[in-house]
């Protein structure tokens, strides 16, 4: 415990890279903060073969979004921007801790209303993120995701994927595909909440 929990009216929050404060209970999003800490991410807990960033993979879901038709592409870039806050937990621990679900979902919510989402991830999105991570477990881990259970679909789909590569960038490099993708994009036309 620090000595600030214990004062009246003690709000908490993380400080920022740009030198500002995130308070989870007012969260304000900003796209530079969410490039800089997600490239610094490591997936799979940092259990795979390379450094490979939660940036890098959000750009991985934005190009499967829009290659398999799944989605919005900004909405693949942006589905794991709150884990620029909170960190990317597996899915294993996310389930163990109690609690963190409730806190990233609120994050989540925030998000994507911030950036004039859809209020939930959409179906179309998660199927994306399923079919990256199934080429990332390819990939990247020693198991290759054959002891994962794959929602039906999954696997059909990542087969259709031709030529993916995956470049296991460097942070700052991963920051700025990530940035110029966000520069490219930018919120969605049209969406009403």
């Amino acid at each position: 415990m620090t000595a600030t929990h214990g004062f009246k009216g003690y709000k908490p929050y993380i400080s920022t890279v740009k030198g500002g404060r995130f308070y989870i209970d007012t969260p304000v999003f900003d796209a530079e903060e969410i490039a800089h800490a997600t490239a610094l991410i490591c997936r799979f807990g940092g259990h795979c073969r390379r450094f490979y960033s939660v940036a890098e993979h959000q750009l991985l879901v934005a190009m499967l979004c829009e290659q398999l038709g799944l989605a919005d592409p900004f909405e693949g870039l942006l589905h794991d921007g709150h884990e620029g806050y909170l960190v990317d937990l597996p899915k294993p621990w996310k389930a163990a801790i109690s609690d963190y679900n409730t806190v990233e979902l609120k994050l989540e919510a925030a998000l994507r209303q911030q950036y004039g989402l859809p209020p939930v991830i959409t179906e179309g999105c998660k199927m994306a993120d399923m079919v990256a991570l199934a080429l990332e477990a390819r990939l990247l881990l020693p198991s290759k995701g054959n002891d994962f259970a794959w929602k039906d679909g999954v696997l059909a789909l990542a087969a259709k994927v031709r030529d993916i590569q995956l470049n296991c960038w460097d942070p700052g490099i991963a920051r700025g595909h990530w940035l110029a993708a966000f520069g490219e994009m930018g919120p969605p036309r049209g969406y009403v909440t």
